[in-house]
């Protein structure tokens, strides 16, 4: 029996959360009726994919640029180069539907979709409340045409429905993450509080530096670490990083402080939940932070801000503790967790319990799956 062909676009070429997330669903699709190429600027992105064994195209040698502020005009010349290739591509594939993975591809594809006409699916991994005016108007057009919206999460799936409307045909498929038995590499016995991500200013590092000097005042034992990079296809990431530095520079307690750098895998520079407690500062809210997946399947607790997708991985005083997004709320949660080691534990096996029930790899790629052959079957009504 012939395999259902996706052609699967991203126009960004770093290893976000939704990237890892994405390859994890191609590397699975032996097992089901799918067959899928990924196309993406050069970069990590494709090096991994590779890596995996996963077909690509590469668009371009450089990445478009993002920012949530406005649309940056530098990027109106790549834009059309990217569209040109991403035809030609799609036509020598001949898939039996396109389905894009971030913002600025979900734009391109639906022109190439109209163009060449082949339906649409969009993975959406972000809050269209976020955006920019301009963005959300471009965005209509994609989310309404779409034959499948694929959510991450009931957050960004009613975000959706509220901008665009009941003519959105949306679906939520949770992402998946895998269960890592390895050993902990980076186990040490030092105390630490983490948080980790892009060097973007919405993810709170700088709320983090604030609570983090007020828990500093009532405990001598406790580390805090900042891991993560810049996202280079962002202008602003480079400035906020220096900022964060700066911020720690200026600290009485900037020798508690660990810049750690870029990771791989949450587990690389945390430790267990003994020692560690992991924080989600985020000030607007994140779709379905994969982060957050990656230290629930660790059995870290977890400290988050009450926004977004964080509501539906964290019930809050069962699973983690969901906060304010304020330094001083965020330090007394973090506190009451430094104050009674049971309670880490505690939840951090709960977390890991409903990780583990709710948020598997094979829940994500099956369902992602059949709303797929089910969209381009046409049984979504279409």
């Amino acid at each position: 029996m012939s395999r259902t062909r996706v052609l699967v676009v991203n126009h960004t070429a770093r290893l976000g959360g939704g990237e890892r997330v994405l390859l994890t669903f191609l590397s699975q699709l032996s097992m089901t009726s799918l067959e899928a190429k990924l196309v993406a600027p050069a970069g990590p992105l494709l090096e991994e994919a590779r890596r995996l064994g996963i077909e690509c195209f590469p668009l371009m040698s450089e990445e478009l640029r993002s920012t949530r502020k406005a649309l940056a005009p530098t990027d109106l010349l790549k834009t059309v180069q990217l569209y040109r290739t991403l035809t030609k591509v799609t036509k020598a594939y001949a898939p039996d539907i396109l389905l894009s993975n971030s913002v600025k591809a979900h734009v391109l594809a639906n022109f190439v979709s109209r163009r060449l006409g082949i339906p649409l699916a969009i993975r959406l991994h972000d809050q269209l409340s976020t955006f920019s005016t301009v963005a959300q108007k471009l965005m209509m057009g994609p989310l309404r045409r779409a034959r499948l919206v694929s959510c991450v999460s009931e957050s960004v799936a009613d975000d959706v429905r509220n901008i665009v409307g009941a003519q959105c045909k949306v679906k939520v498929c949770y992402n998946g993450v895998p269960f890592d038995t390895e050993p902990c590499e980076a186990h040490v016995p030092k105390p630490r509080i983490v948080a980790a991500g892009w060097m973007l200013p919405w993810k709170g590092f700088d709320i983090f530096i604030r609570a983090m000097e007020i828990v500093a005042e009532c405990t001598d034992e406790w580390e805090f670490v900042i891991a993560g990079d810049v996202a280079s296809d962002v202008a602003e990431s480079l400035s906020y990083k220096e900022q964060l530095r700066q911020a720690v520079e200026r600290s009485k307690w900037r020798h508690r402080f660990i810049f750690a750098g870029p990771y791989e895998k949450l587990r690389d520079v945390v430790c267990c939940p003994k020692h560690t407690i992991f924080v989600l500062p985020s000030q607007r809210p994140d779709p379905l932070p994969t982060v957050v997946l990656e230290a629930g399947a660790l059995g870290l607790p977890v400290v988050a801000t009450n926004l977004g997708g964080s509501r539906e991985m964290i019930s809050s005083g069962r699973t983690g503790i969901l906060t304010d997004m304020d330094p001083r709320a965020i330090s007394e949660a973090v506190q009451s967790l430094v104050m009674t080691p049971e309670r880490r534990m505690r939840c951090g096996e709960a977390l890991r319990a409903h990780v583990k029930a709710r948020f598997s790899v094979k829940s994500y790629v099956d369902q992602l799956n059949v709303d797929i052959l089910s969209c381009v079957a046409g049984l979504d009504g279409t």
